[in-house]
């Protein structure tokens, strides 16, 4: 207990106290708050806190029954009681945010709002107003009385890298953007391009997977006309998947290149638009390495 009569507990070991603010800030949530007592005299040592806030409100509504004129509106009440519960000790005074790494805590602020009371402050809305902050996936708001409310985060995870434009994202699994990004400290995640790649970047990612060979080849995979793709094979070929079925036509091409090494031929395309035929390109002038593994095609 303070010399104001207000109860509080310690902070764990991962909080750190910000100034200026008096909010209290977790180092990015890497320590789990600690686990509480079963005991008995745990249980006990709860009573005075319980007791003192129950005589407390108590003592609010004897004083809002009090008044000789009525409140003229339920937004007044709860200001006029919020107003009384500070007086007394009840004030948010300190915030503690666990979970985040690439949201600012100044943004988890921003969308929790100006409210002081924790009595006052809407946990449901604030936890929809987090929750419409780009990284993130998940809120969890609890009050410590009598000062003090705890704020969990879950982020998104960074799936991969959206060109659009001259800018780049970052997006989640479902095409969600996330941020901006020159793509430092993400040089392993896939790179897609063109309107619409983001929505469909975990579908063809898939595929890829099944595709190995293939998979770790592609730099660059961009949405043509927000319908097919076109894979760029580092310094190899580029490869048109066709609209429909682009995964029969992965499974295709990998078959070719364990029977004859097409990727690496020299090709500066490759067509799979048609399903009965491959349709290669190379560069004018020049002509495809020859050898046997060609002459199966």
């Amino acid at each position: 207990m303070d010399r104001r009569g207000r109860f509080f507990e310690p902070l764990t070991s991962g909080e750190v106290r910000r100034g200026g603010g008096g909010a209290v800030l977790s180092s990015f949530g890497r320590g789990r708050r600690r686990a509480r007592s079963a005991s008995a005299l745990s249980a006990l040592a709860r009573w005075p806190r319980t007791a003192a806030f129950l005589c407390l409100s108590l003592a609010a509504a004897g004083w809002v029954a009090s008044r000789e004129e009525p409140l003229r509106a339920p937004e007044e009440a709860k200001a006029q009681l919020g107003q009384v519960l500070a007086d007394l000790g009840f004030s948010l005074d300190q915030v503690v945010l666990t979970g985040h790494r690439f949201t600012s805590d100044a943004a988890i602020f921003d969308a929790l709002g100006s409210e002081t009371s924790p009595f006052a402050l809407d946990l449901g809305e604030a936890k929809r107003r987090i929750e419409r902050l780009p990284w993130i996936e998940h809120a969890s708001l609890v009050r410590r009385l009598p000062d003090t409310l705890l704020i969990e985060v879950r982020e998104r995870k960074p799936f991969a890298i959206w060109h659009r434009g001259d800018k780049r994202y970052l997006i989640d699994v479902g095409g969600r953007m996330l941020a901006e990004t020159d793509g430092h400290g993400f040089s392993e995640l896939p790179q897609f391009a063109g309107e619409g790649a983001q929505s469909e970047a975990q579908r063809l990612s898939s595929a890829l997977l099944a595709v190995p060979e293939i998979g770790r080849r592609v730099t660059l995979a961009e949405r043509v006309g927000q319908r097919r793709w076109r894979l760029r094979l580092g310094q190899g070929p580029f490869v048109d998947l066709p609209e429909r079925n682009m995964e029969a036509a992965l499974q295709r091409l990998d078959k070719l290149h364990i029977r004859s090494g097409i990727l690496d031929a020299g090709f500066v395309s490759i067509d799979l638009r048609l399903s009965d035929r491959v349709a290669l390109r190379t560069k004018p002038g020049t002509k495809p390495r020859a050898g046997p593994r060609l002459s199966s095609l």
